[in-house]
């Protein structure tokens, strides 16, 4: 899911036979900022924040936490389109309090760097099942990244899920399910 999805692609390029296929979700195959959605003046300023953000680190822990304190976060999540309406308010509030004590100056960095990287090149060279998820509200990794890496697949298979934003799994938990199921029957598992 997500940041993890770059990490499926590099496992494949490193060791192809020790994979049986790849089953990604919101996701892309490198240089995520340049697949979000959004101004190019967003595109542009988020890593330059996330570059700086080892002086703020802890600060931003701080505020993620303080935030998932908030009871009506959840909701005004939802308003924003930045979690369907169909996401469990409960697993979403556990979801940003955990996300909040997190190393932040490792996160952020760990984010910034795989925002320069990418293994787009890796793709063609896939002879594995891959299933790929996209939620077409998904406004960090949208449907137009999932297309273009299955396009680039031998195998790729694509799921595209209406009303969904990046959070897929706590949005539609059973769909997800089904669809890890399936593919898990397509690698002969």
């Amino acid at each position: 899911w997500s940041m993890g999805v770059q990490v499926n692609f590099e496992m494949f390029a490193r060791r192809p036979k020790a994979v049986a296929g790849i089953c990604v979700i919101n996701g892309t195959a490198g240089l995520p900022f340049d697949t979000i959605k959004g101004t190019a003046l967003f595109r542009t300023l988020l890593p330059l924040l996330l570059k700086q953000s080892p002086k703020f680190g802890v600060s931003i822990g701080a505020v993620v936490q303080a935030v998932g304190n908030i009871p009506r976060v959840v909701r005004l999540a939802k308003s924003l389109g930045l979690l369907s309406s169909t996401a469990d308010e409960q697993i979403a509030t556990e979801l940003v309090r955990q996300f909040g004590s997190l190393d932040f100056k490792t996160y952020m960095r760990t984010l910034y760097l795989l925002g320069e990287h990418s293994a787009w090149h890796v793709l063609p060279k896939i002879d594995v099942p891959v299933t790929i998820v996209a939620g077409e509200g998904d406004l960090l990794t949208p449907v137009s990244a999932a297309v273009r890496m299955q396009r680039l697949l031998k195998k790729g298979h694509l799921v595209t899920v209406p009303n969904v934003t990046h959070y897929a799994p706590i949005e539609v938990p059973e769909l997800i399910n089904q669809t890890v199921d399936d593919w898990l029957s397509q690698c002969g598992f």
